[in-house]
């Protein structure tokens, strides 16, 4: 048997240890010899103010257009900080996030920030709400029956995943399903069983009021709309003809509401 592949693996990973990722990635697409896998890391921020404020930085690649999940402990407000692929990363078309971690597919490659959970619901407190930390996750089933639209209520406090698919089509958050506070909604063939964090009785998790903001993309065009957002944004009123789906036409982040494609909407929020 030739010694000539091993060698020749042995040589790259040489030049990969001594020039960085970079290079052997070329040489080895070169010597048709499929590069490792880079594993996805936790980035800390130099200053310390990303950390002093809750948020963590992950960042997660689809290579050559595959599949990848990046595992993380996330509690909410995700967002790229920096793209690192010519692909444009859009939630809901190439990536998207649950409280296990980002997936991220069809090239996209970016340094995600997120506000990182501490143990359970209610940071340092050790249990959520402060409470006896006895409480338990909630599921609720919703389906798309013959690809049309269904909702589903549920006292949602945030944290939503689909916990068991229910049919032959994938269920994407922001591709065929999507939630608030009040409910699941899903379409195009999604059908799921849901597991969410219950919000308490008479609790919407801070103390205050819900504040609105319109955002709208006009011919078509993207826009980015300010405001101060702590979560649970929810489309109050259409303005459009065109739906507004959140992932599709629509995203957010702490930062503000960000439309495209169409959307034009008065949206709620919780404020920070």
């Amino acid at each position: 048997m030739s010694r000539r592949p091993l060698l020749l693996t042995l040589v790259l990973l040489f030049v990969a240890g001594t020039y960085g990722a970079g290079d052997f990635g070329t040489l080895a697409a070169g010597a048709g010899v499929s590069p490792p896998e880079p594993t996805p890391a936790v980035v800390t921020a130099d200053a310390g103010e990303t950390q002093a404020r809750g948020y963590q930085r992950l960042v997660c690649e689809s290579r050559n257009d595959r599949d990848r999940r990046c595992p993380a402990n996330i509690q909410g407000d995700v967002r790229i900080v920096r793209e690192l692929s010519s692909t444009r990363c859009r939630e809901g078309r190439n990536w998207e996030w649950n409280r296990d971690g980002i997936r991220v597919w069809d090239g996209c490659r970016a340094e995600f920030e997120y506000r990182a959970r501490s143990g359970w619901w209610g940071g340092s407190g050790g249990s959520w709400g402060g409470g006896s930390g006895n409480f338990r996750w909630e599921r609720v089933t919703c389906q798309s029956r013959n690809n049309r639209e269904d909702f589903c209520p549920a006292n949602i406090g945030g944290d939503v995943r689909v916990a068991r698919q229910l049919s032959d089509t994938e269920c994407r958050e922001g591709r065929n399903y999507s939630w608030n506070r009040q409910g699941v909604r899903v379409w195009g063939g999604c059908r799921a069983e849901f597991e969410y964090r219950p919000r308490r009785p008479g609790d919407d998790g801070f103390t205050g009021r819900y504040q609105r903001v319109t955002c709208q993309s006009r011919d078509g065009r993207e826009s980015f709309c300010p405001a101060n957002i702590g979560g649970d944004v929810r489309v109050l009123r259409q303005l459009s003809d065109t739906p507004c789906r959140e992932g599709m036409n629509w995203t957010w982040s702490r930062d503000g509401v960000r439309v495209r494609g169409g959307c034009r909407a008065e949206f709620e929020y919780r404020p920070r």
